[in-house]
């Protein structure tokens, strides 16, 4: 028996490898913990920019619903927080001429490694600070193009002729070549602001033009009516001559079959289409007062030879809304032709549309805001003054193009 226990008591490799194996025991939470902070870090950034895009979209417009639109735009920027329990809370401080607003977001970021230890989950938290000068009609502005990942998602084509120094252009697209500039184009804006790094620009020099900008939110979404289409109140029309027509539900297709001679005249009130659209083929179009509404994704089409000179109501649910739609539609087209000349103000608010203004499309305007999906412009001519307001704004409102991040 000698030999063997001493055999046994020299034998050290099973002390070596107990020794590596408590060794490397450390090693092994070391990497874990690091991993778990790595994933943190990354929920804490999105929260972040969650926190930020909601904070700047909720600061623009009335400050009465400022809490209400700061729930809405968090829940559908935190969509994919599923189970971390994302919370918001944020306030603002008027101090007369100008606005804080203060926004703290937190989330439970559930952890693999620190699990272990007792540790699930653990609660990152973030702020973020906007400021503002305060408007005097509600959220400002001239036209957004909304689409976040298209490319081309603004294309100025040759023989655009755009007019409108107090106007600033938001291009929310990060995608390549979020915007084209195209030789022969007139360009007489405050500023192009495009978020993505990334441009076709085969005119020249633009001075308005700035990339990898903080585009401002579309500060009407929170604040668009949604009225109900309801039953039909007229279906598939067609019209030859003047006429005079009336607010109502109208269904399937109306086919304006008319000519320069043609006047078709609205009578105030609230236009909803929707199962079909409106194939517009000349005529002078008149009113005072007049808003229409796309229940889906119907449209007036607007062709050849149209004189539109119709303006929206100035009080009301549907103050300054000319032409909208309903919230999270698909995405669709909308043309507007050649036109005898295009009059009006207020909102273009049509967040689905990928819009193109063709050839000759004049757009005449003392005070209009646009917001499309994509927006491409041919040989048009447009002269405008930006900034409207709409019926849910009062005194209190912010001019969205103002609104700053401190954070």
């Amino acid at each position: 028996m000698a030999g063997p226990i001493a055999r046994f008591i020299r034998d050290t490799r099973a002390n070596n490898a107990l020794t590596t194996g408590i060794a490397i025991l450390p090693m092994i939470v070391v990497v874990g913990m690091a991993f778990d902070m790595s994933m943190i870090e990354s929920r804490k950034r999105d929260l972040q920019s969650a926190l930020d895009f909601t904070m700047l979209s909720a600061a623009a417009g009335d400050l009465n619903s400022f809490n209400t639109r700061v729930d809405e735009y968090f829940d559908s920027n935190t969509y994919d927080f599923n189970g971390l329990s994302p919370e918001v809370s944020a306030s603002y401080d008027d101090t007369g001429t100008r606005i804080v607003f203060d926004g703290t977001a937190s989330a439970w970021v559930p952890t693999t490694f620190q699990g272990l230890i007792g540790r699930a989950s653990v609660k990152v938290t973030v702020t973020s600070e906007v400021s503002a000068t305060k408007g005097t009609g509600g959220a400002q502005g001239c036209i957004w193009v909304v689409a976040t990942n298209k490319s081309q998602a603004l294309t100025f084509n040759s023989g655009a002729d755009i007019v409108s120094p107090d106007c600033q252009i938001n291009v929310h697209s990060t995608a390549s070549s979020a915007a084209v500039f195209n030789s022969g184009i007139t360009l007489d804006v405050d500023k192009v602001c495009v978020a993505s790094s990334s441009v076709i620009n085969n005119y020249g020099t633009l001075p308005p033009l700035e990339t990898n900008c903080t585009v401002v939110p579309d500060p009407f979404a929170a604040s668009i009516p949604q009225p109900s289409a309801g039953t039909c109140t007229y279906s598939n029309l067609n019209i030859s001559g003047s006429t005079t027509l009336n607010p109502g539900t109208y269904c399937g297709w109306v086919n304006f079959n008319t000519n320069s001679t043609n006047t078709i005249t609205f009578n105030p009130g609230l236009y909803i289409i929707k199962s079909g659209g409106w194939n517009v083929n000349g005529g002078k179009w008149r009113g005072t007062g007049v808003s229409f509404y796309y229940a889906d994704t119907s449209k007036i089409q607007f062709n050849s030879g149209v004189d539109f000179d119709v303006s929206p109501p100035t009080s009301g649910t549907y103050e300054n809304l000319i032409f909208f739609e309903k919230k999270g539609l698909s995405n669709s087209q909308f043309v507007l032709d050649d036109s005898n000349g295009f009059k009006t103000n207020g909102l273009i608010w049509l967040p689905s549309r990928d819009t193109t203004w063709n050839s000759g499309s004049q757009l005449r305007s003392n005070a209009v805001s646009m917001v499309f999906n994509s927006l491409i412009l041919n040989n048009v001519n447009w002269d405008l003054d930006a900034g409207v307001s709409t019926g849910s704004s009062s005194s209190s409102g912010i001019d969205g193009t103002a609104l700053r991040l401190d954070r």
